[in-house]
């Protein structure tokens, strides 16, 4: 092994053994310190100056939170065009909301870039905020439309928190029934059908809505002519909708067949929630958190970029020099939230067998089923994948140009064969391969540049 890969072998096993250190050690310190540490203290009131927020009731009963954006000290754009986005799995819906708050305000310099998009030239909240500067929903609202955010059941920060789903929670019940009740919320406030779609998950929730799906009485998954017909724009109903959104929409991951194996399996059976965003803000509150963590971000994003990004882009799917520490600080703090096993199971199935179907164990007799079984003719189960030709409305899906070969969590081959060749084309149907890698390309420094404006083109044209 040559200098310098020993010198980089040895850096990564830092970072690594750092990363190991924090949760225990942060943990334990309170017990240790003998006198009181400043620490971080997450803001109250996250959403007080940028919207107002909304609950609305799924057909299974569930409250679930939803956000209607203004930019801080403005108000609604009443009467625009209504865009409900949602995010991708473990995360919540401010993956779309970057701002300053006031643990950023303190421990980050945020700066913005010396060269700006062309919208963004001259902005004074932008000026003021640079964090807005990758807002999606900042920019959304900037050029004119009425912008909507959606958490799932059991995601969410502070107030926006959804009622718990239990542990039966699946993608299928993600797309039929949140998705769903957020549909309806906006067009019963506005009175307009929406533009619909999201991040990842996001995206593929809002394609099982526009296949016209529900559960039917077997418990199954199912089509209907009659919501196909409604949710397409064929008939106008509080379903319908105008246009979707994939910002690297999920399909099948291109991850290793490794997954497919007895122990997986018997982990996922167990049906977990882990509620991972009460334990990040339970650590990231800890004192030695807000000494160490500016420090360990600096590190991935500035000092040593190339080293610890391989670790980040092949494991995370995330680009880090694509982002900004505080960006980073971001995700952790205000992003990532729960996990169901069953989300990330119906996920492996995809894998595991090539396909995009219903989780394997809806209908009443295929609930004690461990792993997934193979595909097979009449066997029962709703296969997205072979009905895309149910989606017909225009369509715009940005990719991630950077992908690997270890965890992929979306293969962009497989979303041009599987959803955007495969559903009814329409004349404004638009896709494109933007920088940076899953997590951070649409919000990461390209976004502004490359996402955002073209993304508002396509929304003038529809």
């Amino acid at each position: 092994m040559s200098f310098l890969n020993k010198k980089r072998a040895a850096f990564l096993i830092v970072v690594a053994f750092s990363f190991s250190l924090i949760i225990p050690v942060s943990l334990a310190w309170p017990f240790f310190s003998s006198e009181p540490e400043e620490k971080i203290t997450l803001a109250t009131g996250f959403y007080d100056e940028i919207g107002t927020l909304y609950t609305t009731k799924t057909s299974d009963n569930i409250n679930i939170k939803m956000l209607r954006y203004h930019a801080p000290g403005e108000d609604f754009n009443y009467g625009a065009q209504p865009l409900l986005l949602f995010p991708g799995i473990l995360e919540n819906m401010n993956q779309f909301l970057q701002h300053s708050t006031k643990e950023i305000k303190e421990l980050f310099d945020v700066q913005l870039p010396e060269d700006l998009a062309d919208w963004a030239v001259g902005d004074e909240k932008i000026e003021e905020d640079p964090m807005l500067y990758y807002s999606i929903a900042y920019y959304l609202w900037k050029i004119g439309y009425d912008p909507w955010f959606g958490n799932y059941r059991g995601t969410g920060l502070g107030e926006a928190r959804s009622q718990d789903g239990g542990s039966k929670t699946s993608l299928d019940v993600f797309g039929l029934y949140d998705v769903r009740a957020g549909i309806r919320k906006v067009y019963e406030v506005t009175g307009l059908h929406p533009v619909i779609g999201g991040h990842s998950t996001g995206g593929l929730g809002a394609i099982m809505h526009l296949q016209g799906c529900d559960f039917s009485w077997t418990g199954h998954v199912k089509s209907y002519n009659t919501l196909v017909k409604e949710r397409n724009g064929d008939t106008k109903g509080p379903e319908t909708v105008k246009g979707f959104i994939g910002l690297d929409p999920a399909w099948i991951p291109g991850m290793t067949n490794l997954l497919d194996n007895p122990l997986i399996w018997g982990l996922l059976y167990t049906d977990l929630v882990i509620d991972l965003r009460s334990i990040i803000e339970t650590i990231i509150t800890l004192p030695l958190v807000s000494d160490v963590m500016p420090w360990i971000l600096k590190l991935i994003t500035e000092q040593y970029g190339e080293d610890v990004n391989f670790i980040f882009r092949e494991m995370v799917n995330l680009d880090a020099t694509n982002v900004n520490d505080a960006w980073i600080f971001y995700l952790l703090a205000y992003t990532l939230d729960t996990l169901y096993l069953r989300t990330l199971a119906q996920y492996l199935d995809f894998i595991a067998n090539d396909r995009v179907r219903e989780f394997f164990r809806n209908g009443i007799l295929n609930n004690v089923i461990i792993s997934p079984p193979k595909p097979r003719w009449l066997d029962g189960y709703y296969y997205y994948d072979k009905n895309m030709a149910n989606m017909k409305v225009p369509s715009i899906i940005f990719l991630a140009e950077m992908e690997n070969e270890v965890m992929d969590l979306v293969d962009a081959d497989k979303v041009i064969s599987g959803v955007i060749d495969a559903k009814t084309p329409n004349v404004n149907d638009e896709h494109y391969f933007i920088p940076g890698a899953h997590i951070d390309m649409p919000a990461g420094f390209a976004a502004p540049i490359e996402l955002f404006p073209k993304l508002g083109d396509w929304l003038a044209k529809i």
